[in-house]
């Protein structure tokens, strides 16, 4: 089976570091995602 997919990212920097949203599908879960980022990662 062929993985295919779509997804939307946003990042916004500020003082405190960058903030950003993504949003996507995948065929291989059948389910929307949504994560939240906050700061930097380490």
């Amino acid at each position: 089976m062929m993985k295919k997919g779509v997804q939307m990212a946003y990042y916004y920097h500020t003082i405190a570091g960058p903030i950003g949203a993504t949003l996507g599908y995948s065929n291989r879960t059948k389910e929307p995602y949504f994560f939240i980022n906050l700061g930097y990662e380490f």
